[in-house]
């Protein structure tokens, strides 16, 4: 080999280990976020989430916040693990991507909800949502296999090297296929967000807009926007830049569970105040009960939104 060769080699291994290091510090920060805004949360969530009962929606405040977290631990284990068996390496980059995919599921079924409530619970909204949602999760079952059949490894002849590094080359299509898909899956839902509100909008009733405004609009407008970042960078930038494109999918990844927990923390405490207990109230609902504690009569006897509790009575 000659020395020209030797130090191409010598510089881009360099290279790797500069990007390594700025990925696992990004990481760590991200990490420091969560678990920050998980501490000023607590007192909150220990009232509002843990000494109520069983319901879907602290199924999904949970899923929201920690999933998030446990997954960023192992990303910074796995980077630290030096020497592994090639078996070993294989396994922790295959969960590695499998995990990634299971942190963004709770956060689509949240739009999801949300959207089906903003739209009071119709059938076409219902369905429509169903087959967009199933859509995404089939894609990424997919891109899953995708990733484990074809990812190639190679034992490094470095004594000390990251097990990271045993990933020689992996099929880049499956990780832009399955941000796209969750692009596709949140802008749709924005874009149908954004026509409820053009419809409060052109019948005048502004109190509406507001409710929906209050309850999702514009969290699910910042998470959408992240989403098209991500995948315009995994479709932009080169393979060798990848691990920056992959620092900010873990920035969007931290941003939707901290907005996420913290929507479904302050929306649980909102509902609960009008004596509402469901995740999927719709604002006319809202509206009613708001009228009806304000002028002192009752407006509606409907029981039927009581479906998806957030957080059922203690």
């Amino acid at each position: 080999m000659d020395p020209a060769s030797i130090a191409e080699g010598i510089k881009l291994l360099r290279q790797t280990y500069h990007s390594m290091f700025f990925l696992n510090l990004a990481r760590m920060g991200f990490l420091v976020l969560s678990l920050y805004d998980v501490i000023l949360c607590f007192p909150d969530e220990l009232e509002s989430i843990w000494k109520a009962r069983w319901s879907t929606g602290k199924v999904l405040y949970i899923c929201c916040r920690y999933t998030s977290i446990f997954y960023l631990i192992f990303c910074v284990v796995f980077q630290f693990l030096v020497d592994c068996p090639l078996e070993v390496s294989r396994i922790f980059s295959k969960l590695e991507f499998c995990c990634a995919i299971f942190v963004y599921v709770p956060f689509q079924v949240l739009v999801g909800i949300r959207t089906y409530a903003l739209y009071n619970r119709t059938r076409m909204i219902k369905w429509s949502i169903i087959i967009l949602f199933t859509i995404y999760i089939l894609i990424a079952i997919g891109m899953g296999i995708l990733f484990s059949e074809k990812g190639t490894y190679a034992k490094l002849p470095l004594q000390g090297a990251s097990c990271v590094l045993e990933l020689q080359k992996y099929p880049t299509a499956s990780v832009i296929t399955l941000f796209i898909a969750g692009t596709t899956y949140d802008l749709v839902l924005w874009i149908i967000l954004v026509v409820r509100v053009y419809q409060a909008y052109d019948q005048g009733q502004t109190r509406l807009m507001g409710v929906i405004f209050r309850l999702g609009l514009l969290y699910f407008t910042f998470v959408t926007a992240m989403y098209i970042v991500c995948a315009v960078l995994f479709i932009k930038l080169p393979s060798t830049e990848l691990l920056i494109s992959t620092a900010i999918a873990h920035l969007l990844q931290t941003t939707a569970s901290v907005l996420s927990a913290r929507f479904i923390l302050h929306l649980r405490t909102y509902l609960n105040d009008l004596s509402i207990q469901s995740i999927s109230v719709s604002p006319e609902r809202i509206m009613r009960v708001e009228d009806e504690r304000k002028f002192g009569y009752q407006t509606s006897t409907d029981d039927s939104l009581y479906s998806f509790e957030l957080a059922p009575p203690r």
